[in-house]
């Protein structure tokens, strides 16, 4: 559940909100508390942070920003499951400079990353296909260094995966024009191909195994899922107002709505049911409380309100939440 709700300020570098926002949770703990262990997204988990969380008595769990290692062999030394019943393998690797490391491949995290690779890789193919066939179009660019440039700003432009082709704009005789642009997937297509998925772990709890060490970076998931579902789910939006106190309120009333969407979530996982909370309104939605109103003959208005029968599904989605569903009827008088 979300613990604060702050406004920060705007086109800052994020790594250095790392601090700051530590510095601020920490205050609010009790004083006799143990330190918690801050789990770091990769893109805060510069080395001067990691090295400000040492020196102020924190462990840290991050995702390693440096290259990527072959694939450990033989067999995991820990296998876990997310909630969401997808496997992941962990294996020990050295520990380097008092930290412990750990090679990482998940099934969830490799289905996002192959999707992200191949949407890339289907629109800079597209890109160099569509300077290739320009050039047997008339009033299409045909001078070679406009190509170059043109290819450049693709790569630059799909930087994740540009590396993984040899890109080649042939010249004509002269070579003033281009004739031909042409590419070839490269040896590090299969690499990131083999690699996706994977990551490594570095963490200073030298002591704790993989498993504990994977389930307690995994808790990164659900913040993320917290900032999602607050907004799209929740439907802040967009922020309209101008003044930080009006900001500020917009942003706690999203904040404490996101609560009670969380309580039921929360409920419903420990009885196994994962799903969204736009599925979960999906889902229940036809299970409604209608309202009729009607006027006595002394002129009284009263109105009468009454449930509608829930479908199985509502009804185990109900009790899992904690409501034991039924038919709920009430007749009440109307002001005049």
């Amino acid at each position: 559940f979300p613990m604060r709700a702050e406004v920060l300020p705007g086109n800052v570098s994020e790594p250095s909100t790392l601090i700051g926002a530590v510095a601020r949770l920490s205050r609010s703990a009790s004083s006799g508390d143990a330190k918690p262990t801050v789990a770091v997204d990769a893109g805060v988990a510069s080395e001067e942070n990691l090295e400000w969380l040492r020196s102020e008595g924190y462990h840290w769990i991050s995702v390693d920003r440096g290259s990527m290692p072959p694939a450990p062999e033989g067999p995991p030394d820990a296998e876990a499951e997310t909630a969401a019943g997808l496997g992941a393998k962990a294996w020990h690797l050295e520990k380097e400079g008092g930290e412990a490391r750990l090679y990482v491949a998940g099934e969830g995290r490799k289905r996002k990353e192959d999707s992200i690779l191949a949407l890339q890789r289907k629109r800079f193919e597209a890109g160099l296909a569509k300077l290739h066939e320009g050039l047997s179009i008339k009033g299409r660019m045909k001078r070679r260094d406009r190509i170059l440039e043109s290819v450049g700003r693709l790569k630059e432009k799909h930087s994740k995966v540009a590396r993984h082709y040899a890109v080649e704009v042939v010249g004509d005789d002269r070579g003033a024009n281009a004739v031909a642009v042409r590419f070839k997937r490269g040896r590090r297509r299969a690499e990131a191909d083999e690699a996706s998925g994977s990551c490594v772990l570095r963490t200073s709890r030298t002591g704790w195994g993989a498993e504990a060490i994977l389930r307690a970076y995994w808790r990164l998931s659900d913040i993320e899922a917290t900032f999602r579902s607050l907004k799209s789910e929740l439907g802040p939006g967009t922020v309209f107002h101008q003044l930080d106190r009006r900001i500020g309120s917009h942003l706690l009333i999203a904040a404490l709505a996101y609560h009670p969407a969380h309580l039921v979530r929360t409920r419903l996982k420990a009885q196994g049911i994962h799903s969204g909370w736009t599925s979960i309104r999906e889902r229940m939605r036809s299970w409604v409380r209608i309202t009729t109103t009607l006027r006595r003959t002394d002129g009284v208005p009263v109105a009468s309100r009454q449930d509608s029968n829930p479908g199985a599904e509502q009804a185990l989605i109900s009790r899992a939440a904690g409501v034991e569903p039924g038919i709920r009827r009430s007749r009440f008088a109307l002001d005049a």
